[in-house]
């Protein structure tokens, strides 16, 4: 399964268009036509927050990520202060918050 990244279609197969300037290597979407790049960049995989579907290399489809985005910024400003933010933002010195609970969870490890 493939997901277009101009309409959102999935699709199994895309369209081989005779012209060689269209798409990569001639491939388009077979819904809106637009021409598409690799698709090994296209794979679609299902979103584990919902029924929709998302690129494999992403964690949630589109939708998923704006609503956590937007309830993440929200749960910063109704749970945080800014100073409080600026030491969360000390505190992950650069790494993703992924990386910040790994290492929690290594710590708390080490303490039993």
């Amino acid at each position: 399964m493939f997901l277009c990244q101009y309409c959102g279609e999935v699709f199994d197969e895309p369209t081989v268009e005779e012209e060689k300037d269209v798409g990569y290597h001639g491939l388009s979407c077979p819904r809106c036509g637009e021409a598409l790049g690799p698709l090994s960049e296209l794979e679609a995989r299902p979103c584990p927050l919902c029924s929709g579907w998302r690129w494999k290399n992403e964690a949630a489809c589109g939708t998923c990520r704006e609503n956590t985005r937007r309830r993440f910024r929200w749960l910063m400003k109704a749970g945080f202060g800014q100073t409080e933010m600026e030491v969360i933002d000390q505190l992950l010195e650069g790494n993703s918050l992924m990386d910040v609970m790994e290492e929690d969870k290594k710590e708390e490890k080490e303490k039993c």
